[in-house]
């Protein structure tokens, strides 16, 4: 059996939910906000494509302007109602892309990122977690969902090893241009 691993033109992004409203009431929100722009920032680099998606827009405001700042050009921002980030444009987009292999981030680790990867899982995408990307308002909770999205074939890794494994060799040509990134989160003095 194969062992699934991160190459830039099989991967995509998928951000959901990190909404401006929402953080207050999450675990070490902010850090993981940036977390999820650093994120974004490397599949920019490595033209990966990122879907984003917004939870009732109205209500909890939009996507955290750290990560729409580093969003590639043209990155597409669903919003949606149902808790699983897998609405109809989204699946058609992820049809489209032919990306099998799809990075998830976001919030909240038992609720929205829990039912969108066992969607991804349904329709036969290998999930990679970005862990220190993922969070939630019942820090308790995302032990639980964690491993019930490994139990359903979830890939948990992290932000630095997600991107040397996308990168592959310190000669990538955008090796450099991530590297303050990648400083940033091992300096970071909340750095759990």
């Amino acid at each position: 059996m194969p062992i699934p691993r991160l190459i830039p033109q099989k991967c995509s992004l998928l951000v959901v939910d990190v909404q401006v409203k929402l953080l207050p009431a999450i675990y070490q929100g902010e850090l993981m906000a940036k977390r999820c722009a650093f994120m974004a920032q490397v599949a920019g680099r490595l033209d990966m494509p990122v879907i984003v998606t917004e939870q009732v827009k109205r209500v909890f405001g939009p996507t955290h302007p750290e990560i729409i700042k580093n969003l590639p050009e043209n990155t597409p921002c669903y919003e949606k109602s149902r808790f699983s980030a897998l609405i109809n444009p989204v699946e058609i987009l992820l049809e489209e892309l032919n990306r099998p292999y799809v990075l998830v981030v976001g919030m909240e680790a038992h609720i929205c990122i829990l039912q969108s990867v066992l969607d991804l899982m349904g329709r036969k995408n290998q999930v990679f977690l970005i862990s220190d990307c993922i969070s939630s308002g019942e820090p308790e909770q995302i032990g639980p969902a964690f491993r019930r999205m490994e139990g359903a074939g979830a890939i948990v890794t992290g932000s630095i090893s997600a991107t040397y494994e996308l990168m592959g060799d310190s000669k990538h040509p955008e090796f450099r241009n991530l590297l303050d990134g990648v400083k940033n989160i091992r300096n970071d003095e909340n750095h759990p």
